[in-house]
């Protein structure tokens, strides 16, 4: 082995023998005559077999999705005088099983026979379908059979015989309608759907290691032009690339439209060997990943080789697999291998696969199940678990901290031995198993990254719930390995630290994104996602000074954040610096920022204005032009004298309001302010000390009429 992991380790399944009867009573080097339902997805299973020395035939239903003893109903065949049973296969659905035997085919209803009555076939003897077969094979002799239900929807029994005869029985009209010959004692039959449900064909192996592809149906498609592009303009219609309406009309070719000798022009459906695939090689259907395909196993290099249907590309995997495979299931993400050394691995698709640079040999084990010193594996199948499997889970692990919103449901698998029937069922959901242990308080983070490599659960995404619980509990340390592994975005990793109050790593987390993000020509960060970092470390900023207030050097990292910093919402600064009384500061920002209108509009709605707040940028014009704007200019009146004086020396024109307002405190302006009014006033005259006094008498008499109006008025 290349590795094997301990069960204590990564334990996925639990391993249940079922207390059913022995089934059948398979002995040890005989080939079990046994049915599956095909196919089956979280519905009951339907089992069938055959006992090698009373010819009883015993039935079971066996249900995933619930951990229980499979139903078991055992016909006393033997004693009917129908004959030995060859071969079986279920129907499609399951409710029909068809027996074979040396001169008839029988077609049973599985339901039927499994209501709790007596075991009986004379019961249920009118409901059973008999068909005289068109061939008589010796009762020592086993078949393979196959149901096949057509494109038209017919019932067909595919039988292949020891002498390498293919007949196709029709079960509704009660006879055989074709017949293919093959080299080779014929061991089994798979029937082979492509992807898209258009060909249809039998994979036929025989025991001289040869086999065959026959092609039974192909669904051809044709396009007919009905109405051209010009005539559906004329009717008013609008085309969108392709013009022109057409209709498609459905062909089906069948090989049960052709003779038992094809011509020519029906070579199509005549067996193919398979020229592309070494005889050491063994080819079988399987149904996994969502595909139709076909696995391989080649004894030369010990490998298991994944094909699309066709079989004609070469193979989409490779893996890598131990020596003696007797028996083989290829799922989803796992492999299911069998010994005749009696005992089961499961292998990791992933970590399996052959590597020409490395010198591995085996498949990565994950788990090993021993069958007992006397017991041998007669079949294997696997079995898949409906969507609700792990919903007890998830009410069960509502209570705990950290729950996964999604379960992926891995495929099991269903032995049967020569004494019972054991199932390999999922026992964990592996992303909550998985977060089980990134909650933890130590991070095992090789266990973890081999339960996802195994799995191919989206463990990114799980890492960061797991972050998101460690900060919720307090670990930060655990909750920032985990952001380190989620492999998350820049706003992701900092929205998650500002959830939590983790302020200081916000603002040192941010501000490094930022600067990283400064010094790349190109970076993938959307805008908004970059605006949304900067206001979260603007918030935080604030927090951290909230408790901080002493803290000059901070307090300076912080201006120059506001100042150079373009991406952070200039709304959200305003209404933050505002309602944090950092006032100064927001001014001298809204002024770098060209914004200081709606900075004072916020201001003075809150009623957060003083003089000394204006002094120190009322000789800013920028500011003065806001200042006047603001509430008809009358914040204003909120200056000193001197201030006020200052501010009418830098407006673009001196209003009557203002020089009301300066009236009566002419006389705590000094001699230059006066001066430079005056010489503002009356820019062309030459100045002259008559211009001041002229100047503050204009600026009495003006008040002194308003003042007289509104006496008037009153």
């Amino acid at each position: 082995m290349n590795r094997l992991l301990k069960t204590d380790s990564l334990e996925l399944f639990s391993i249940i023998p079922e207390n059913v009867p022995k089934p059948s009573a398979l002995q040890d080097g005989e080939s079990p005559i046994i049915a599956f339902t095909p196919n089956g997805v979280g519905e009951k299973i339907h089992i069938a077999t055959v006992s090698s020395s009373t010819s009883d035939l015993t039935l079971y239903i066996a249900d995933p999705s619930h951990i229980n003893t499979p139903t078991a109903k055992k016909i006393a065949w033997g004693q009917s005088g129908y004959g030995k049973i060859q071969a079986l296969t279920f129907g499609p659905l399951g409710d029909k099983l068809a027996v074979v035997c040396s001169r008839f085919l029988y077609i049973l209803p599985f339901g039927t026979f499994m209501k709790p009555s007596p075991g009986k076939l004379s019961s249920a003897k009118k409901n059973v379908v008999e068909i005289k077969l068109p061939f008589f094979m010796s009762p020592v002799s086993l078949c393979s059979c196959i149901w096949w239900q057509t494109g038209l929807d017919r019932s067909i029994i595919i039988i292949g015989t020891e002498k390498g005869d293919v007949y196709f029985i029709d079960v509704e009209n009660k006879k055989s309608v074709h017949k293919v010959q093959v080299h080779g004692h014929i061991t089994r039959l798979e029937l082979v759907p492509d992807d898209r449900q258009h060909i249809t064909y039998l994979l036929i192996s025989a025991r001289s290691s040869l086999q065959w592809r026959l092609l039974l149906d192909v669904l051809d498609i044709d396009l007919h032009m009905t109405f051209s592009k010009e005539k559906m303009l004329e009717l008013g219609y609008k085309f969108y690339g392709y013009g022109g309406m057409c209709f498609c009309k459905k062909y089906i070719k069948s090989i049960l439209h052709t003779r038992s000798q094809p011509s020519d022009a029906e070579c199509e459906f005549k067996p193919r060997r398979f020229t592309n695939i070494p005889i050491s090689m063994s080819l079988r259907y399987q149904s996994a990943k969502g595909c139709h395909l076909i696995s391989g196993v080649d004894k030369a290099d010990l490998s298991l080789k994944i094909y699309d249907s066709s079989v004609e590309h070469h193979p989409l995997y490779v893996y890598n697999l131990p020596a003696w495979t007797e028996h083989l299931v290829y799922t989803d993400r796992l492999i299911f291998c069998a010994f005749p050394s009696k005992h089961v691995l499961v292998l990791a698709n992933q970590l399996s696969e052959k590597d020409v640079n490395t010198q591995q040999q085996t498949g990565y084990v994950i788990h090993q199940f021993d069958l007992g010193e006397d017991e041998s594996i007669k079949y294997m199948s696997a079995i898949k678990f409906p969507v609700t499997w792990h919903n007890e889970l998830v009410e069960t692990s509502s209570k705990q901290d950290c729950v996964s919103s999604k379960h992926t449901i891995l495929d099991g698998c269903l032995l049967v031995t020569n004494r019972r029937m054991i199932q390999f069922t999922p026992e964990f959901s592996p992303e909550q198993l998985f977060l089980n242990w990134s909650t933890s308080q130590t991070i095992d983070v090789e266990r973890l990254h081999l339960l996802a490599q195994v799995t191919h659960i989206d463990f990114l995404n799980l890492y960061l719930h797991s972050a998101d619980f460690h900060l919720r509990k307090g670990n930060l340390e655990q909750a920032l390995d985990c952001l380190h592994y989620s492999k998350c975005d820049d706003n992701s990793k900092v929205s998650l630290l500002y959830k939590y109050g983790e302020h200081e790593l916000v603002v040192q987390t941010g501000r490094d994104i930022l600067e990283h993000s400064l010094t790349q020509s190109t970076s993938c960060r959307t805008e908004s996602a970059t605006s949304n970092i900067c206001n979260m470390v603007l918030s935080s900023f604030l927090a951290i000074l909230e408790e901080r207030t002493d803290d000059s050097a901070f307090h300076n990292e912080f201006r120059e954040f506001l100042l150079y910093n373009r991406s952070y919402s200039l709304d959200q600064a305003m209404k933050l610096l505002c309602d944090k009384n950092h006032l100064s500061l927001l001014l001298e920002i809204s002024l770098h920022r060209k914004f200081a209108r709606s900075a004072l509009e916020h201001m003075f709605s809150l009623g957060k204005i003083t003089p000394s707040l204006l002094h120190a940028h009322v000789e800013n014009s920028d500011f003065v032009s806001a200042l006047g704007s603001v509430a008809s200019g009358s914040i204003a009146y909120l200056l000193n004298t001197e201030d006020f004086c200052t501010y009418l020396l830098n407006t673009n024109s001196i209003e009557t309001s203002n020089l009301l307002w300066l009236a009566p405190r002419l006389h705590e302006l000094d001699y230059s302010s006066l001066r430079l009014l005056a010489q503002r006033y009356h820019p062309h005259s030459k100045f002259t000390q008559s211009s001041i006094k002229f100047f503050t008498e204009y600026v009495e008499s003006v008040s002194a009429q308003s003042y007289a109006r509104f006496h008037q008025v009153s």
